[in-house]
């Protein structure tokens, strides 16, 4: 019984320290005033894996003995951003955030995004929008957009791909007790 106490404690304090991360929406950036000078030293997350890939053919032709020869290879980079990867804002436009997850790469654009909901047959708009990858182009395929000077491509379910921030709430609660002495008719 003892051991098993000891552990529940053990659970609820480890479970105190982890993360809360939420999605970052326009209406938290106003609530907690994240403005341009505040958002760099805000940690930001990727809500989903991002992968961003770029392909290059390359053709070699020659003629050998008469015989035409003609290799075709293909060249495929990726950079992969796993979910919940750290990355920071390196610059705020309007409502777009420049954000880096890798020193080496330039950074990715997220924008506030609306979602739409239906609702017995309406589409309606949600009030509080994420800042969502964005793209140059969003294809029924994928999305592509330029990247460190390449034209890159991602599979188009990443365009749900959002920002997320720690978000802990800390409650404080101050009080000041006295005792009442109590009153006596003179």
């Amino acid at each position: 019984m003892r051991n098993l106490l000891f552990f529940f404690i053990l659970i609820v304090l480890l479970s105190s320290c982890s993360q809360k991360l939420v999605p970052l929406t326009d209406s938290l950036r106003k609530d907690y005033n994240l403005n341009a000078e505040v958002m760099p030293i805000v940690q930001l997350y990727a809500s989903k894996e991002i992968v961003l890939t770029i392909d290059s053919s390359s053709g070699e032709r020659s003629i050998k003995n008469g015989i035409i020869y003609d290799k075709k290879g293909k060249n495929i980079s990726e950079v992969i951003i796993f979910e919940k990867t750290p990355g920071i804002c390196i610059g705020v436009s309007g409502s777009s955030l420049l954000v880096s997850f890798d020193e080496r790469e330039n950074p990715l654009t997220f924008e506030i995004y609306p979602d739409y909901v239906e609702s017995f047959g309406k589409i309606i708009k949600k009030d509080n929008p994420n800042y969502r990858l964005q793209s140059d182009y969003w294809g029924p395929v994928s999305g592509e957009f330029n990247f460190n000077g390449r034209s890159m491509h991602t599979p188009s379910t990443n365009r749900y791909a959002h920002l997320l921030v720690d978000l802990r709430k800390v409650s404080k609660l101050e009080k000041e007790s006295r005792v009442a002495r109590g009153v006596k008719v003179h």
